[in-house]
């Protein structure tokens, strides 16, 4: 009798953050009321066990670096390996997948305390950055770069979707294979692409008003604070007069994120005739997303925005008009596919692949003071580690 009791606190508590995972999957907004529910006992039970959300969110945290730390554990003594071992888990975990992209995209600081927490409970990770400190300030830029972009193309291909499921294996073989069959573009030529991407300052006059208002209720706000209707005061209008422009929140979402996917792929698609090769345009592809935030970085947090939006389930409901055969024919495809036979949901996953890899690190790596010329340059290493595969990176280290 008394282990039973003893068991009772430890699965109620059990119970309640299994629940916290699962409406992680359908919002990130979810209350205390709401776990209840899932769980079936009063809202008052779920107080015996935890005072409020943040206390929930500190325990799933805890529970989610266990559960990476022991799959990297397990995992071979390879980059990909490691790789394949954290995407097994997510797929299976789709709940601690969306629980990470919720709290990298909303909270500030969340990925250095997830860092943290693996390198003093992980004696692999630990050894890993012991030896990463001791390297040249150069190659640590640079693996500190890879460890970005494996870390985003782990949850790319963790999603749980079978229509996608080819394209994010393929994802992860190309992310440790590379590219062998494209030609390599030498730093002289780069240079030469880099002046092609050049891009201005958009002129604000011109832009959408709601999507200003939009960017600037994010940056003034941040991103779980934002709603209708500070979007609304922003403006100088009434909420409901904002109800012209959109029927609701989502739909406003759907407005910004096609707004600016279609300022950055006229930007794009204006300059790959430029590009002589498929090598090229991708690096196209890649410099102009990161110029983009250079050149307007008031739309950084708004980007954090649609990164968010892009992985949830809300933004499945929104489909773009772009003609993707119209784009993937403007690529030199036949780089990739001499034998003519095109897959153009493959060039379109590496196209889109590239263009989340930029955004991210230019993201990651802007900050007052910082030169847009030390972004660019870890720009082309990107480019670069995508082509090389993990040899690239491993080449540096020795």
């Amino acid at each position: 009798m008394e282990r039973t009791e003893e068991s009772k606190p430890t699965s109620r508590r059990k119970q309640i953050l299994d629940a916290a995972f699962f409406l992680a999957t359908k919002s990130e907004v979810w209350s205390l009321a709401d776990i209840a529910a899932v769980v079936g006992v009063s809202k008052t039970a779920i107080y015996r066990h935890f005072t409020n959300r943040a206390e929930i969110e500190e325990e799933m945290t805890r529970e989610l670096i266990e559960a990476v730390s022991t799959a990297i554990d397990t995992a071979k003594e390879s980059p990909n390996a490691i790789r394949l071992a954290v995407v097994s888990l997510l797929r299976a975990k789709p709940g601690y997948l969306q629980y990470i992209v919720q709290r990298i995209i909303t909270t500030e600081g969340f990925v250095p305390i997830m860092i943290e927490s693996l390198i003093s409970q992980n004696e692999r990770i630990a050894s890993f950055f012991s030896r990463l400190e001791r390297l040249r300030k150069g190659v640590q830029s640079h693996i500190r770069a890879d460890l970005l972009i494996s870390s985003v193309s782990v949850i790319i291909a963790s999603f749980a979707d079978d229509r996608l499921r080819l394209i994010q294996d393929q994802l992860l073989e190309s992310l440790a294979r590379g590219f062998p069959e494209l030609q390599a573009v030498t730093e002289s030529r780069l240079a030469e692409l880099d002046k092609i991407c050049l891009l201005e300052k958009r002129n604000e006059e011109e832009s959408d008003r709601l999507i200003s208002a939009i960017a600037r209720t994010i940056q003034a706000h941040g991103l779980k604070n934002t709603t209708i209707e500070n979007i609304a005061q922003e403006m100088g209008m009434a909420k409901s007069s904002l109800y012209f422009y959109c029927k609701n929140k989502n739909e406003m979402l759907a407005s910004l994120i096609k707004h600016e996917t279609s300022s950055i792929l006229n930007h794009i698609t204006s300059r790959l005739p430029l590009g002589t090769s498929f090598s090229e345009q991708l690096y196209i592809v890649m410099a102009v997303q990161s110029n983009y935030l250079l050149v307007n970085p008031d739309l950084i947090p708004v980007f954090n925005w649609i990164r968010y939006v892009t992985f949830s389930n809300d933004y499945q409901e929104h489909e773009h008009d772009i003609d993707l055969d119209a784009l993937t024919s403007a690529f030199h495809t036949q780089d990739l596919f001499p034998d003519g036979k095109i897959d153009v949901l493959c060039i379109i996953g590496i196209i889109k692949w590239a263009s989340i890899l930029s955004t991210s690190l230019t993201i990651s790596e802007f900050k007052p003071g910082v030169a847009p010329e030390v972004i660019q340059k870890d720009i082309r290493f990107l480019y670069r580690r995508m082509l090389g595969g993990d040899e690239l990176v491993y080449k540096e280290k020795t």
